[in-house]
């Protein structure tokens, strides 16, 4: 009977058309993570229903959708906004240094930043166990933000040089030694914890395809700052980058906290803490 059944599906084209189309026709099934959406499922593409598909742009990215394509360029911001505060004050501490102490305290400056930059490791790494990279994250930013600001009116209203007075001689010493080490420390950490908090936002395959482009944002900052900042301090005074810095972390921070809002599940990327 088996075979009987099965040469009347093949002399019978109208039957076996329909099943076909059935066979052919993407799958629907749910997102896990939102249940009340579906999406649409092929061998080169996966999105969901209500979403319209990507343009051949979008392809040529790796990008399935335009969803996609708004958090990758949020990343790029954030990286792009990162990466500029690393720039200026890269240059902006040592030339706040020279400009005020000289040369002959710059060898102890970079020693002091090295020692202190190990213990703030240490306490960073501490501190950060058991909570999300977006919330350590936007710790960093904001408090970075405020101690940024204060060395800016600090030193707007420092004499130039080193005065006579030995006790003010000294305050201006800690003063520019305060800021070259905050701005090497500050820097190498909001770099590391920028790239943590990206890290728990993408899944390991969506890293592969996206993380080029992310990274453009540092790119980006890097060639344009790099180019710009000589020009910039010259039109508005080498001091006035602190300003600029603190307020490239503050939006840095505010968008950090956007970011988490959307892409970020609570505690995501958090390691946990060593039990005793």
């Amino acid at each position: 009977m088996q075979p009987t059944a099965n040469l009347d599906l093949m002399r019978s084209p109208s039957r076996v058309t329909p099943l076909l189309q059935e066979w052919q026709q993407p799958q629907k099934r749910q997102k896990p993570m939102s249940p009340g959406r579906t999406f649409t499922q092929s061998p080169s593409l996966m999105m969901y229903e209500d979403e319209e598909p990507p343009s051949w742009i979008l392809e040529r990215l790796g990008m399935r959708s335009r969803e996609e394509l708004r958090k990758v360029l949020l990343f790029m911001l954030a990286a792009f906004l990162g990466n500029a505060f690393f720039v200026i004050g890269r240059n902006v501490g040592t030339v706040l240094f020279l400009a005020h102490l000289g040369k002959d305290f710059l060898t102890m400056a970079i020693f002091i930043s090295g020692v202190a930059s190990v213990f703030v490791g240490q306490f960073f790494s501490s501190a950060s166990k058991g909570r999300s990279p977006a919330l350590v994250n936007s710790w960093l930013l904001g408090s970075g933000s405020v101690i940024i600001g204060v060395f800016y009116f600090a030193v707007w209203m420092a004499p130039q040089g080193l005065p006579e007075d030995q006790s003010q001689k000294i305050l201006v010493m800690l003063l520019f030694f305060g800021v070259y080490i905050a701005e090497d420390v500050f820097t190498m950490f909001v770099a590391m914890q920028c790239a943590s908090v990206a890290q728990a936002a993408f899944s390991v395959a969506d890293a592969k395809r996206l993380f080029g482009l992310v990274q453009l944002g540092n790119s980006i900052a890097a060639m344009t700052i790099g180019i710009c900042i000589g020009s910039i301090a010259a039109a508005v005074g080498t001091v006035q980058l602190l300003a600029i810095q603190s307020v490239l972390l503050l939006v840095s921070m505010f968008l950090n906290i956007y970011i988490a809002r959307l892409y970020i599940e609570p505690g995501a990327g958090a390691n946990p803490k060593k039990k005793r």
